[in-house]
């Protein structure tokens, strides 16, 4: 999912759609909360990263919060309501 060799990445699973043709999940990384949303076909990186969803900036939270160590839960998560729109 990309990142440097020294970020403190924690993802907790991955969600499909009803349809099966669309995946997402939402990660932190050091504070940073993102959604990422992907189907079976394959991307380049720099282009999954333009199109992720900056969880923090859209509701306007710092970078603070970091995961307990040992504990891979990003503390938070996404789900899908219907095939195009997700609840984070």
């Amino acid at each position: 999912m990309g990142g440097n060799p020294d970020d403190y990445i924690r993802v907790k699973e991955v969600e499909q759609n009803y349809a099966g043709t669309k995946y997402a999940f939402v990660y932190a990384n050091d504070g940073n909360f993102k959604l990422r949303v992907f189907d079976k076909n394959e991307r380049p990186l720099e282009e999954a990263l333009a199109q992720e969803f900056d969880i923090n900036t859209a509701i306007g939270i710092n970078d603070y919060t970091m995961p307990i160590q040992g504990f891979a839960d990003p503390f938070a998560t996404c789900s899908f309501i219907d095939d195009n729109r997700i609840f984070v």
